[in-house]
């Protein structure tokens, strides 16, 4: 495993980031500031993805710690660009005031959920949770393979994102969740703070 850690990524004419293929198998991306200025507070944008993933697998952008998250603010384009590659995991970092998509998988809109997630493409193009207004909080609902394990991550946001796929300002936490006989998983209430835009990301274990 190749670590990538501590390292201020900004101001780059194109990409923060970018792992290429072949040497890149399993590399760590751990507590980096990524389109931001020195202290993470202002903005010295990249020219387009804060991290561009071009056919690496099983890289980890972030962690399930705190002190592994990175930063993704500010840049031209998505915070992370999954282009081609399998298995690259994005957890709980900080992700906010991008110019595209927080993660973007393939092309530059968003990736239509499939009842199944048969299709096939960056990481899989894997299903994302959807999330409904109920009393007190959010409903989580989410499809894919049958009978699987999957991580659940909740982020909150101080504003709606336009494209309505927002990003993810503050991690809120982690659950893994297991996909029934029809590949439908929900949680019936994570509770919710007022004013808070609460967004979600699903990741195969």
């Amino acid at each position: 495993v190749s670590p990538l850690a501590s390292n201020l990524l900004s101001g780059n004419s194109r990409f923060g980031l970018m792992l290429n293929g072949a040497g890149t198998l399993g590399t760590s991306v751990r507590n980096n500031l990524i389109g931001t200025n020195f202290i993470g507070a202002g903005p010295l944008p990249n020219g387009d993805a804060g991290i561009a993933i071009f056919g690496a697998v099983q890289s980890v952008i972030g962690g399930n710690d705190g002190a592994s998250a990175n930063t993704i603010a500010f840049n031209a384009g998505p915070g992370v660009h999954v282009a081609s590659g399998l298995q690259n995991s994005v957890l709980g970092n900080s992700i906010t005031l991008n110019g595209g998509l927080g993660i973007n998988l393939g092309v530059g809109s968003v990736a239509v959920n499939d009842p199944g997630d048969a299709d096939t493409g960056p990481n899989a193009l894997l299903n994302f949770p959807v999330l409904s207004v109920v009393p007190n909080g959010v409903r989580v609902e989410f499809n894919s393979a049958p009978n699987s394990v999957f991580r659940l991550e909740l982020f909150a946001n101080t504003a709606c994102d336009a494209s309505g796929n927002g990003e993810g300002e503050s991690f809120l936490g982690g659950i893994p969740m297991v996909t029934d006989a029809n590949g439908n998983f929900v949680l019936e209430l994570f509770p919710g703070q007022d004013g808070e835009f609460v967004t979600a990301t699903a990741t195969r274990r």
